[in-house]
């Protein structure tokens, strides 16, 4: 489906969609998929898929996963403990902001909300994006595609409009030329 949309975009001269995963693929994300949610390591899955892309060191940032908020607050008092034996006089926000940034080029909010704060929320999301992703593909395309049309059909509408009135014109210049001289 994916690739009939993208064929059309070719037609239609607009853009195409962003990044269509091979067949085998997305097989074999599925896969991964269902043996995540059996074995409950949903997370595990977001970072092999997503969060390998989206961070730099995702390994690391495992350690981050879904911190209680206790944990989460002595891990970023340890980072500005070690800032501070390094001479740092930046705050306490600015130093968190500063090592996500540095160790996992992402801002510390995106940080907390795709790793820090992991709920079955987040569960949920991860399976439904991967289950649904080629579905709302195709919907995002056909959208596109029917935007296009929209606008090309406004174009030929508003073409024809310039040449009734050309036409309108050129009947009311005949006719001047027509009627008897006064």
């Amino acid at each position: 489906m994916l690739r009939a949309v993208d064929a059309l975009h070719d037609e239609m001269g607009i853009d195409h969609i962003e990044e269509i995963p091979e067949k085998d693929e997305r097989k074999e994300q599925m896969k991964a998929l269902v043996e995540a949610l059996i074995s409950g390591d949903i997370p595990g899955f977001w970072f092999d898929h997503v969060g390998e892309e989206r961070l730099e060191n995702a390994d690391n940032a495992r350690d981050y996963l879904d911190l209680e908020a206790d944990e989460w607050r002595r891990k970023c008092d340890l980072l500005v403990k070690q800032y501070r034996k390094q001479g740092s006089d930046l705050s306490r926000s600015e130093i968190v902001a500063d090592y996500i940034n540095r160790q996992f080029g992402v801002s510390v909010a995106w940080f907390v909300s795709h790793v820090v704060v992991w709920n079955r929320d987040m569960n949920r999301n991860v399976a439904q994006m991967f289950l649904l992703g080629n579905f709302n593909g195709v919907e995002q395309g056909i959208r596109i595609a029917t935007e296009g049309i929209r606008q090309h059909n406004e174009q030929a509408r508003l073409e024809d409009v310039d040449a009734d009135r050309d036409d309108l014109e050129d009947d009311v210049d005949e006719e001047d030329e027509d009627a008897p001289a006064e």
